[in-house]
C-alpha cells in the first residue's frame, strides 16, 4: 500500500531515516529508488540526531550532500525528537521547538543550512513544496472539475432539474392545465394543432373527428336498426338521405352491437294492425278506432332506440376519455422548443394522476347524459302530440298521394265513364268492403307512428374544456399528492446539487490558476 502511494506521479515522498543506525542499513533509499527514480519528488528527513553522536557525521554529510547515497533534488532536512525524558515530562511544544532549536544550531549539525533545520522549517517546505506541486496540476484539475460539473449538470438536467419550489410547482401546474384547457376548446371543435401532426389522423386526439364518425354512426344506426320491423307502408324511405355514403369506416360499425329489424311485407305489416285494432278495441263506434293506438304502434317501433342511444353515450365517453388521456400527457409533458417550458420532473406520473381527476368528471357527465337519455325515453313511452305542423303536413301529402294512386287505378281498370258509379268506383279504388276500411284505417296509424320516428343525436362537448379541474378546486394537500415526485428521485437530485455546488466553489479557487 505504501508503494503504491509512493508512485503516484502527484505524491511528496518524505524519506525519513533515524542517525543512530548505520546509513548503509536504511532500506528506504532502495524503496525510493524504485519509486522515485529521478528523485524529483523526494524529500529526505533524519530524525534522532541526538541518540547516537557518534554517527552524527556520517549524517551531516548525507544531508549536504557529500555522500553518493540519498542525492535528491531537495535537500535534506533534519528533525530533533522529544527524548523520552521530554515525552514522561509532557513537555509543550514551545519548550519542544526551542530545544530542538538549541540542540541543531551546535555543531555538527549547525553544517546543515537553518532553513533545512527543525520542525518549524519543515512545516514552510512543505507547504511551499505542495503548493508548488499543486498550482502545476491546478489547470489539470480545473478542466477534470468541468468536465465534471458539466456531466453532474446534465444528469440533473435529465432528472428534471433542481427539486422545485411550491410557487414553482404552482406556476408549472397552472401553465400545463391552461394548455390542456385550450387545446381541448380547439380540438371539441376540430380546430387542430402543429403540435398533433405526427399522429395519425384516426387518433383519439382528434376529439371532433371521433364525435362525427360516432354521431354519424349514431344516425345510421338509428336509421337501419333503431325500428324493431322494416316497413313498407311509408311511401318515402325513412331516411330522406339514405343514398349518401357514411365517411366512417366499416371497422368503425363494427364496433358496436348490431340490430336486424324484422323483415314483413307490406301486406303482413298492415294485417299485424288490424290484427290489433280488432283485439284491442273499446267503446268506438264502429268502423272507428282510438287514435291512441298510434301510440302502440310508435312504442313497437321504436324499442331499440334506448339501447341505441344508450351505446352512442358509452362510446362518446370512450372517445373523450381516450382524448383527455393524450391530451393531458401532451400538455404536461416538456416541449421539444429550444427554449422549452419548465415542467415536471416526473411529468408522466403527474399527468396519470391528473387524467384520473378529469376521468371523475367525464363519468359525472356520463351520468348526466344517461339521465337525459331516461327523460327522452319516457318521452318516447308517452302519448305522442298530433298537434305538429310538421306531423299534419306530412300526413296529408301522404294521403292525398296514397288517394291519387288508388282514383288513378280505378280510372284504369274501369274506362267506360257510363259504368261507373260510387259503388264501382269505390270498388276499384279498395274501399268497398268493411275490411277494405280497416285496412285503410291500419295503414294511416302505421303511417302516422312512422311520421312520429324521430331522434335527437345527444352528446356531451359542451364547455368540455371544464372538465380538467382548476388549481382552485383541490386543497395544499390534494395539491402536492398530485404533483409529488418520486422520494428516491429527490434524494438523487439533491446529491447531484452538492456535487455541483462543491465542484463550483472548487472552480472558484482554482480560477485564478488556470
Amino acid at each position: 500500500m505504501v508503494a503504491r502511494e509512493m508512485r503516484k506521479p502527484n505524491s511528496t515522498i518524505l524519506a525519513v531515516v533515524a542517525a543512530n543506525v548505520d546509513v548503509q542499513t536504511q532500506t528506504i533509499f532502495g524503496l525510493c529508488a524504485e519509486t522515485d527514480r529521478s528523485g524529483d519528488r523526494t524529500i529526505g528527513i533524519v530524525t534522532q540526531p541526538d541518540v547516537s553522536p557518534e554517527r552524527a557525521p556520517m549524517y551531516v554529510d548525507l544531508a549536504i550532500g557529500k555522500t553518493s547515497i540519498g542525492k535528491y533534488k531537495y535537500p535534506w532536512h533534519v528533525l530533533k525528537n522529544r527524548s523520552a525524558k521530554e515525552l514522561e515530562a509532557r513537555t509543550d511544544m514551545r519548550s519542544r521547538n526551542d530545544e530542538e532549536k538549541r540542540y541543531l544550531d551546535e555543531h555538527p549539525w549547525n553544517q546543515i543550512p537553518q532553513e533545512n533545520r527543525g520542525i518549524e522549517a519543515l512545516r514552510k517546505r512543505l507547504s511551499e513544496r505542495l503548493f508548488g506541486e499543486a498550482i502545476k496540476v491546478f489547470p489539470e484539475l480545473a478542466t477534470q472539475a468541468t468536465t465534471k460539473l458539466s456531466g453532474f449538470q446534465r444528469d440533473l438536467k435529465a432528472l428534471g432539474g433542481e427539486n422545485r419550489t411550491t410557487a414553482e410547482m404552482e406556476s408549472i401546474f397552472r401553465t400545463a392545465t391552461k394548455s390542456l384547457s385550450k387545446l381541448t376548446e380547439a380540438y371539441s371543435k376540430g380546430r387542430y394543432e402543429y403540435k398533433t401532426i405526427d399522429f395519425e389522423s384516426s387518433h383519439a386526439i382528434y376529439l371532433r373527428a371521433r364525435i362525427v364518425d360516432q354521431s354519424e354512426l349514431f344516425y345510421h344506426r338509428i336509421m337501419t336498426e333503431g325500428h324493431t320491423w322494416s316497413s313498407h307502408i311509408d311511401i318515402s324511405a325513412i331516411d330522406p338521405d339514405s343514398d349518401f355514403e357514411l365517411s366512417q369506416s366499416n371497422s368503425l360499425k363494427a364496433t358496436m352491437n348490431k340490430r336486424k329489424p324484422e323483415v314483413m311485407t307490406r301486406e303482413a305489416e298492415i294485417e299485424l294492425a288490424k290484427k290489433h285494432l280488432r283485439e284491442k278495441r273499446g267503446n268506438e263506434f264502429p268502423l272507428t278506432w282510438d287514435p291512441h293506438h298510434i301510440n302502440e304502434f310508435f312504442w313497437k317501433l321504436s324499442r331499440e332506440w334506448d339501447g341505441i342511444a344508450s351505446e352512442h353515450i358509452a362510446k362518446v365517453h370512450t372517445h373523450c376519455e381516450s382524448y383527455f388521456h393524450h391530451a393531458t400527457h401532451l400538455s404536461f409533458r416538456p416541449s421539444a422548443s429550444k427554449d422549452p417550458k419548465p415542467t415536471f420532473t416526473n411529468h408522466a406520473d403527474v399527468a396519470t394522476r391528473y387524467f384520473t381527476l378529469s376521468k371523475t368528471h367525464l363519468k359525472h357527465r356520463q351520468d348526466d347524459a344517461e339521465r337525459e337519455l331516461e327523460k327522452i325515453e319516457s318521452d318516447r313511452q308517452g302519448l305522442q302530440t298530433n298537434f305538429n305542423r310538421a306531423y299534419k303536413v306530412q300526413y296529408r301529402q301522404q294521403k292525398n298521394e296514397r288517394n291519387m294512386q288508388k282514383a288513378v287505378g280505378a280510372f284504369v281498370r274501369n274506362m267506360d265513364p257510363a259504368e261507373t258509379n260510387p259503388n264501382t268506383f269505390a270498388e276499384h279504388q279498395g274501399r268497398q268492403t268493411l275490411e277494405d276500411q280497416v285496412t285503410e284505417v291500419a295503414e294511416d296509424f302505421l303511417r302516422a307512428a312512422w311520421i312520429h320516428y324521430k331522434v335527437i343525436e345527444r352528446h356531451f362537448l359542451q364547455d368540455i374544456s371544464d372538465v380538467p379541474p382548476e388549481r382552485e378546486a383541490m386543497d395544499e394537500r390534494a395539491f402536492k399528492a398530485l404533483v409529488e415526485e418520486d422520494r428516491g428521485l429527490e434524494m438523487q437530485k439533491a446529491e447531484l446539487k452538492d456535487k455541483i455546488d462543491t465542484l463550483e466553489e472548487c472552480l472558484e479557487i482554482l480560477e485564478p490558476y488556470r
